[in-house]
């Protein structure tokens, strides 16, 4: 994207991650996880009662969720005999078919036995059982499958709605100088009217040093102060200043245009989020109303998001028929289809990288199969699946692999990517820059080559 944010930034100080998988609420499943989670919540709170008292945890059935990290991050399955100093063994857990078997609940239960009687400083149960919830979705070997703890979840919430309580900036860590970056402030937020600007670096916030803190740490400080307004400490133009900023409700923007030469719109895309299609179908009417002879759609870096959404936008753009399909482990196919009311009618070029991944792929992918357009950069992430997302009643998320999708023309995409149709290298010197100016985006220049070429043919 012109002026890229880099790929490992923190994408508004709303904490907008660069994961956000495609995520479909099914309520069906939700209700069913009720009644188990219900049972898990009783047998939990046996338990820390018990601990508190300083008993030996007897029956663990209720945190059946927490037992398999034991197993697979703490243990790997290996067997493990210890004899702690009150004779419990810790035994292995031979043929065990399901995670409530006796082998695994003894397994458990001597382990709680061992961190009980040898573990050298106080255990905390609830982070103990957070670390055991994620091992279990750690367990499937799925990268994709994970475990949000409530604070995580409500922040990938906050990303997918392209809404959040913030200041409205997106920053940066410079792994070059260790300095925190405003990389770019978002149009009509608290942070533009307060006069924060793209190049500003954070020295304080509310009068503490930034300095060698975590990224996620200094954003949340800006975000979840007791009072509504943020004192921040920046240096510009080696010049420090102090500018007091108030929190606001902010729509993230994930789209931004610009008209290049020869009448050629951009569009930039960070994301798939439930706005950006509206902010698509605004841009794109915008930049016609200035006469557009040609457009670039640039989702190089966009980690993907929402299914519907990348299928909204691509019915904008294609004839009527087959977007793309999804098949789960059943077998059974979900189809997405165009209605044939589009308003493409301009050339088109769409730039991606080795960081478009997911939905990114499906509307790069979907381009190719149509020839609407033509794909310029380097293959994409590959990533093929989608996920579902199931909430929880403690206000915690559990993401699970449940689909394969595939472009209209049948393209897996899943360990493959996209394969542009004019592969465009960035030089080796620009890759790890934060950010490139437009006369040294190649990408960018082949695009509008091919776009130029288009329209006056």
């Amino acid at each position: 994207m012109l002026e890229n944010e880099d790929w490992n930034q923190n994408n508004g100080d709303g904490n907008v991650s660069g994961s956000q998988e495609n995520s479909i609420y099914q309520e069906e499943e939700y209700r069913s996880m009720e009644e188990w989670n219900k049972e898990r919540d009783k047998y939990r709170r046996l338990i820390e009662a018990e601990y508190k008292q300083g008993k030996l945890v007897g029956s663990m059935v209720g945190m059946t969720v927490a037992f398999v990290l034991v197993l697979v991050v703490f243990l790997g399955y290996n067997y493990l005999h210890y004899q702690n100093k009150t004779g419990n063994a810790v035994k292995p857990t031979e043929n065990a078919s399901n995670l409530t078997d006796e082998s695994i609940m003894q397994k458990v239960e001597g382990l709680q036995s061992l961190i009980n009687s040898e573990f050298l400083y106080e255990a905390d149960i609830d982070q103990l059982a957070e670390g055991m919830y994620a091992g279990l979705l750690a367990g499937l070997d799925d990268k994709y499958s994970v475990y949000y703890t409530k604070e995580e979840y409500n922040q990938l919430m906050e990303g997918e709605s392209g809404e959040y309580e913030g200041i409205g900036v997106a920053v940066a860590l410079d792994s070059k100088d260790n300095n925190i970056y405003i990389v770019s402030v978002y149009e009509g937020s608290p942070a533009a009217k307060a006069g924060l600007k793209s190049g500003d670096i954070l020295e304080k916030v509310n009068g503490n040093s930034v300095k060698n803190k975590k990224l996620d740490d200094v954003v949340a400080e800006i975000r979840k102060g007791e009072s509504k307004t943020s004192k921040l400490s920046i240096i510009r133009d080696k010049k420090s200043m102090d500018i007091e900023v108030t929190r606001e409700t902010v729509t993230i923007p994930s789209v931004a245009k610009t008209m290049l030469n020869n009448n050629i719109g951009y569009i930039g895309i960070s994301q798939f989020a439930m706005n950006t299609s509206e902010q698509f179908t605004k841009a794109y009417k915008e930049l016609e109303a200035q006469g557009m002879k040609g457009l670039i759609i640039d989702i190089r870096n966009n980690p993907g998001g929402l299914l519907t959404t990348v299928c909204d936008m691509l019915d904008s753009m294609l004839p009527e028929g087959l977007i793309m399909y999804e098949i789960d482990k059943a077998g059974n196919r979900q189809e997405q289809l165009s209605d044939g009311d589009y308003m493409l009618k301009v050339p088109l070029a769409v730039i991606v990288n080795e960081n478009s991944a997911s939905a990114s792929e499906v509307f790069s992918g979907v381009v190719q199969d149509y020839k609407i357009g033509t794909i310029v950069g380097t293959t994409t992430f590959g990533k093929g699946v989608v996920q579902n997302i199931y909430p929880l009643n403690d206000g915690s998320a559990v993401k699970l692999t449940v689909e394969k999708y595939y472009t209209a023309k049948g393209q897996d995409i899943n360990g493959r990517g996209i394969i542009p149709d004019v592969v465009c290298e960035v030089p080796k010197k620009l890759k790890d820059q934060l950010t490139f100016a437009y006369k040294d985006d190649v990408q960018l220049h082949k695009a509008e080559e091919i776009v130029k070429d288009k329209i006056e043919k």
